[in-house]
């Protein structure tokens, strides 16, 4: 062999080990990323990037389990998992992924077995402490799952495989109004439509312009609708009369600048509503209109044990002012944003400990916008399983 031809392959075999040696450091890069898609649980994200990595580690395995919990693949089959059940590639967390899996199908006793299972084989692993923690809220919160109560998607056209986001029903029930970007996705109208004889009529559009998504407030006060308009210096109060919607400029209430979702009474004397915190998330704050002056009182955070370090949304209180309900992305729940309620203390006039809502009322999907429509029924949004695209209207029946 020539001492060029022996030159050549040296340098052959030294560019063919750098490129290989940069293919690993990409291969675990995009391993690395895919991973912590799955940890923020972004798992569509992480799903398309486990793809590029098939036979890479235990992509595969991980690919499935976000898949399963995604909302774009929700309806893979679970028995692409349990293919996994005994494969060294699972760990010890497989039980723990499949009962996330399973309850977020509502299948309460077999999610419960699963925990179980989990729990017992990493009894003594206190590298999954955070795991077995939430595993154990979880349990808690499957135990305590009430058979008291229902919970029905809007039937169509409401509900759509776009965003359908917190509405009001006004009259008898008959008459609904939401909010969606049906028309153009990620542009939220407001839309009613009214039930019939043969049900819900086709939503029309009555908003003049679009509405900011994390703004969007519609709510029912003594029958009329009220909202802030989009640059959040009124309140609006809509009404409907035999010539059309009568629509009037309530009082100007420039505290509400920086809200996110609102609470008024009947009497528009009192507001409650989600704001940023400048030290953590969003905080429930409320005013008061004063009789004496009618001017607004300075606003302040919502007293006691409700406030925390997450985000409290979408604030409701009951008609007779003991129960506030709010959406929370706090640790405890059962996924991403839960439904809670607090109960006023009628010796200290304070709010009490947080109490989760919890199932069916709360998924392990966004669960959000609580609000009573009669003594035996509410109104929630979700994307949760059973949604027809991203979030949908669904409606709590109790049975008394």
């Amino acid at each position: 062999m020539s001492r060029n031809t022996q030159l050549y392959l040296v340098f052959a075999l030294l560019f063919l080990s750098v490129k290989l040696t940069a293919q690993v450091q990409q291969d675990q890069q995009v391993y690395n990323d895919a991973v912590d898609f799955m940890t923020s649980e972004q798992y569509e994200l992480a799903v398309d990037a486990f793809s590029f990595l098939p036979d890479y580690k235990d992509s595969n395995y991980r690919s499935v389990i976000c898949a399963l919990l995604s909302q774009k693949f929700k309806n893979t089959p679970i028995e692409k998992l349990m293919v996994f059940e005994d494969s060294p590639e699972s760990g010890a967390l497989f039980y723990y992924w499949l009962g996330r899996i399973q309850l977020k199908r509502f299948k309460l006793p077999e999610a419960e077995a699963s925990f179980n299972k989990f729990l017992n084989e990493a009894h003594y692993a206190m590298e999954l402490d955070v795991y077995k923690q939430e595993t154990h809220d979880k349990l808690a919160l499957i135990k305590g799952a009430s058979d008291r109560m229902k919970i029905l998607p809007m039937e169509s056209p409401i509900n759509s495989r776009y965003a359908d986001l917190p509405g009001a029903l006004l009259g008898d029930g008959d008459r609904l109004i939401f909010m969606s970007d049906r028309n153009s996705d990620g542009q939220f109208e407001i839309f009613k439509t009214d039930k019939g004889a043969y049900g819900w009529g086709t939503p029309e559009v009555i908003s003049k312009t679009s509405v900011r998504s994390d703004i969007l407030n519609v709510l029912n006060v003594k029958e009329s609708l009220v909202l802030i308009d989009p640059d959040q210096q009124h309140l609006y109060t809509v009404e409907w009369t035999d010539n059309g919607m009568d629509v009037s400029e309530g009082a100007d209430v420039p505290f509400l600048k920086e809200a996110k979702h609102i609470y008024v009474n009947d009497y528009q004397s009192r507001i409650i509503f989600s704001m940023k915190n400048e030290a953590q998330g969003l905080d429930l704050y409320e005013t008061i209109k004063l009789r004496s002056t009618g001017e607004w009182m300075e606003p302040s955070l919502v007293g006691g044990q409700l406030n925390s370090a997450y985000d409290e949304d979408y604030p409701f209180l009951t008609d007779d002012r003991k129960r506030l309900y709010f959406s929370s992305n706090r640790p405890g729940g059962l996924g991403k944003s839960d439904i809670y309620y607090v109960e006023m203390n009628p010796e200290t006039n304070l709010w009490g400990k947080p109490v989760n809502a919890g199932i069916p009322v709360n998924s392990v999907d966004d669960d959000i916008s609580f609000s009573m429509t009669s003594d035996s029924q509410a109104m929630i949004s979700s994307d949760r399983i059973y949604s027809s695209g991203g979030l949908d209207l669904f409606v709590v029946e109790v049975d008394n």
